[in-house]
């Protein structure tokens, strides 16, 4: 059984914040971050979301540091 790694409220700001980016890029590092928050092994988000392990670290790293969805350029209004 996974075990989340965030509370209810972050996963839910997760999930909505995943279906309204502007770019792929964007949505592929909410998707790994969210996958990565439900409980799956950073090596399988990483894997679902469609980036490397390593970058799934980076964009957690920052989602953790910040609080909002991760990475998220700021020219993108």
């Amino acid at each position: 059984m996974m075990q989340a790694r965030y509370p209810p409220e972050q996963l839910r700001q997760l999930d909505e914040a995943r279906y309204c980016q502007k770019t792929d890029a964007i949505n592929r590092r909410v998707n790994a971050v969210y996958f990565y928050g439900i409980g799956q092994l950073r090596y399988e988000a990483a894997r679902l979301a469609g980036v490397c392990p390593n970058t799934l670290r980076k964009f957690v790293a920052a989602y953790e540091s910040d609080a909002h969805p991760p990475a998220i350029p700021s020219r993108y209004p």
